[in-house]
């Protein structure tokens, strides 16, 4: 049961403009399939499914491509991301409502020195940053690639 829903979550987002889990939850059970939004975060994270910006504005669910595509990133960090805080070794990443998933991937992705990790909610990043490193400076450095569409800081 699971595989098959699964597969039907991938063709979905391939074949509609799936912008929201509750639509996607709609869409499911309309094949028969009733899940509840916490099933369905796992899957989608499982499958590598995350939003992505639309070039026009808005985002959508899409499969993320397995080598990280650094221009993505760098988009995805433009169209989510929000506000950055620092709190001594930790990062609080404020995105746009359903932009935690790609900005954290987007970081990880990216690779950005001192960053060790990313936890990701829907509107909150979580970062946790190297005992060796500013939480300044990766702020700094985070900001750096918005601005200058840079693949690593």
């Amino acid at each position: 049961m699971k595989i098959r829903r699964r597969h039907l979550i991938l063709r979905l987002v391939e074949t509609h403009d799936v912008e929201s889990q509750e639509q996607l939850q709609h869409l499911l059970s309309a094949e028969g399939f009733d899940v509840n939004q916490a099933t369905l975060s796992r899957d989608l994270r499982a499958l590598g499914v995350v939003k992505q910006p639309r070039p026009g504005g808005g985002a959508r669910y899409a499969r993320a491509r397995s080598a990280p595509d650094t221009g993505v990133a760098v988009a995805n960090l433009r169209a989510f991301l929000r506000e950055i805080i620092a709190s001594r070794n930790l990062l609080v990443i404020r995105t746009r409502t359903g932009g935690a998933q790609p900005v954290g991937l987007a970081l990880d992705q990216l690779r950005v020195t001192g960053l060790i990790g990313t936890i990701a909610g829907d509107d909150t990043v979580l970062g946790i940053v190297s005992e060796t490193h500013d939480p300044d400076d990766i702020i700094a450095a985070i900001w750096a690639l918005i601005e200058e569409g840079k693949a690593s800081p």
